[in-house]
């Protein structure tokens, strides 16, 4: 009998997984396919075998997109030229051969289609030699695929690049074009409704805890992450949400600074959700910091907070209910958006609409 393979990038893809197999892959065997995403390499290995769900855990530490500059460009021709004689998917084959026995699956599991060997996986769907699901990537599963998009960053070779591999049909490198291949998968979605982009085999409900075996799962996720139920037994009055402020700007300590301040002189009492990219140290005065490691998706049964402050826009918010009863407060850094192009308030604003968010409040820090 064949066995599944779940890709698993960072936490979140784990948790993904954890849910998928509790509730519809449990009678069957899984292998692990572990690839780095600029999160601990090692401790997504170690969660994997803890889980108990594998037969086996592989790994890939290569990221394709890390590249240089030279050997993107040099694959991008090469996959250009299967493209142009109709054999792209002998390149994907080569592919992920190079890190597993492709005979050995008839499923398979992948987070998004960003990535090279995500998209490899997703490309060859089509010929039946497994299926393919595709969990959620985030708030850019959200956005509106269309190749008009290119016309904003046309005179950007790298966006050019993304642009014709999405047209290619190897992946979709920033989530801005439509991806032909996907239309042979299956999608899992918190928010099926709010999907602008629907070229699916079926789209499905993520965290659909109805089916869920609820044993396996509550088994699975205390073998991975130890026991998280005594969170329970805490009264907190917020829970922040970190982002790598690193990612926008090397002097980020300022901003860190101005968030604990703020935190401290409104809120008593604080659980600190830390982004998994996130590596700074936040000093405040009565605050308990929770593993980068363990998804809040993990934790949503056992964390009780009426407010929520949020330093970027987050994925989260796509798993949490009854968002019209909480406080939402998100954090604006008005001189880190003069200091960095990759950060706009139009981001909050995006969000906000996105979720339905009602009476958010967005604090602006100078």
């Amino acid at each position: 009998m064949k066995k599944g393979l779940a890709v698993i990038i960072n936490p979140q893809s784990l948790s993904e997984f954890i849910w998928y197999y509790s509730t519809y892959g449990y009678e069957k065997e899984w292998d692990a396919l572990c690839l780095t995403d600029g999160v601990s390499f090692e401790q997504i290995i170690k969660k994997c075998n803890q889980s108990g769900m594998f037969s086996k855990v592989l790994s890939c530490e290569k990221v394709y997109e890390d590249d240089s500059v030279a050997k993107r460009i040099m694959r991008f021709l090469k996959m250009l030229f299967y493209a142009c004689i109709g054999k792209r998917n002998i390149f994907c084959n080569k592919l992920i051969a190079s890190l597993v026995n492709i005979n050995d699956y008839d499923e398979v599991s992948v987070e998004g289609d960003l990535k090279t060997v995500t998209g490899s996986f997703i490309s060859l769907a089509k010929s039946g030699i497994f299926n393919v699901s595709i969990f959620e990537d985030g708030t850019i599963d959200y956005l509106d695929r269309k190749y008009s998009n290119i016309k904003h960053n046309r005179i950007r070779f790298g966006e050019v690049m993304c642009f014709f591999m999405a047209i290619m049909g190897y992946s979709n490198p920033n989530g801005k074009y439509p991806l032909r291949t996907t239309k042979n998968c299956v999608k899992y979605s918190s928010r099926p409704e709010k999907m602008i982009y629907r070229d699916y085999k079926a789209i499905n409900q993520l965290y659909d805890f109805e089916k869920t075996n609820k044993n396996i799962f509550e088994r699975i996720i205390s073998a991975t992450y130890g026991d998280v139920s005594n969170l329970q037994n805490g009264e907190y009055d917020v829970i922040l949400f970190t982002t790598p402020l690193s990612d926008f700007d090397t002097d980020y300590q300022k901003y860190q600074k101005k968030t604990v301040e703020y935190l401290d002189n409104n809120y008593k009492s604080i659980i600190v959700k830390k982004h998994p990219r996130d590596t700074s140290q936040y000093a405040f005065n009565n605050s308990i910091e929770i593993s980068p490691d363990i998804p809040y998706e993990v934790l949503i049964p056992f964390l009780k907070c009426n407010s929520l402050v949020f330093m970027y826009p987050s994925s989260v918010l796509l798993n949490i209910q009854n968002l019209e009863e909480l406080d939402i407060v998100f954090l604006y850094y008005s001189e880190l958006e003069q200091n960095s192009n990759k950060y706009n308030s139009t981001m909050f604003e995006k969000t906000i609409e996105l979720f339905d968010i009602v009476n958010p409040k967005i604090v602006k820090l100078e």
